[in-house]
């Protein structure tokens, strides 16, 4: 098999991975992990928003099974005395007092990471509806507040001058976050939010999530029945 990066996010491969990354910022897996060089501890749900989580590495065996590695490292980029770890450049350049032009910055990373096979595996509970076929509504699905905001916006969305769902062809995922960031940022102004801000790694995460929970939904009746 010869896929894409872009391709490789989207299939099924990783949709364990997404499952698993949904849990831990919702709060329902418990990962633990050296952050930063620290000692091996838990990682409160709180410091995920300070992370992504990059596949590398994607080997195919003759035998069919997949694997991949998982980085966790900091959105942001810091300077090298905000740090411990400075095995991990970020090849950015940040704002230093002693550097005009900025000195280079570092990422924060999650080593030995991992989580218990227990609670991994009960988020993989398959539960079987006697009713087969039944289409599954908003409701079952418990779409939350932001994949709710994600399908408003998602109907009848057009970029780079094609509709983007159900098929976004070979629109990225990070070019529909952009289109979505600079609406939502206008409807928050209208609203009186001031300054809305929104993290685009976690905003493009959230849109890839929706793509695979809700791919063959019907958005004006996904957003009617909730």
């Amino acid at each position: 098999m010869h896929m894409s990066e872009e391709e490789i996010e989207d299939s099924p491969l990783m949709s364990g991975l997404h499952k698993i990354e949904a849990a831990l910022r919702g709060g329902t897996l418990q990962a633990y992990g050296s952050i930063d060089a620290a000692p091996v501890r838990a990682i409160p749900v709180e410091a995920w928003t300070e992370f992504v989580l990059i596949t590398s590495n994607v080997s195919f065996a003759a035998d069919g099974w997949v694997t991949y590695d998982i980085w966790g490292r900091s959105i942001r980029s810091y300077r090298a005395d905000a740090v411990w770890d400075h095995g991990f450049p970020s090849g950015e350049l940040v704002p230093s007092a002693s550097f005009p032009e900025g000195e280079p910055g570092y990422h924060r990373m999650v080593l030995n990471a991992f989580v218990k096979q227990a609670d991994v595996r009960s988020l993989f509970k398959v539960k079987v509806s006697e009713e087969r076929g039944r289409k599954i509504s908003a409701k079952e699905r418990k779409i939350g507040e932001q994949a709710l905001r994600i399908a408003k916006t998602l109907d009848g969305l057009i970029v780079s001058g094609r509709k983007i769902y159900p098929d976004r062809g070979g629109v990225k995922y990070a070019a529909i976050a952009r289109a979505i960031k600079k609406i939502w940022e206008k409807e928050d102004i209208r609203e009186g939010k001031i300054d809305p801000e929104y993290n685009p790694p976690s905003l493009e995460q959230a849109i890839r999530r929706f793509y695979l929970d809700f791919r063959h939904a019907d958005l004006s009746r996904l957003i009617a029945e909730v």
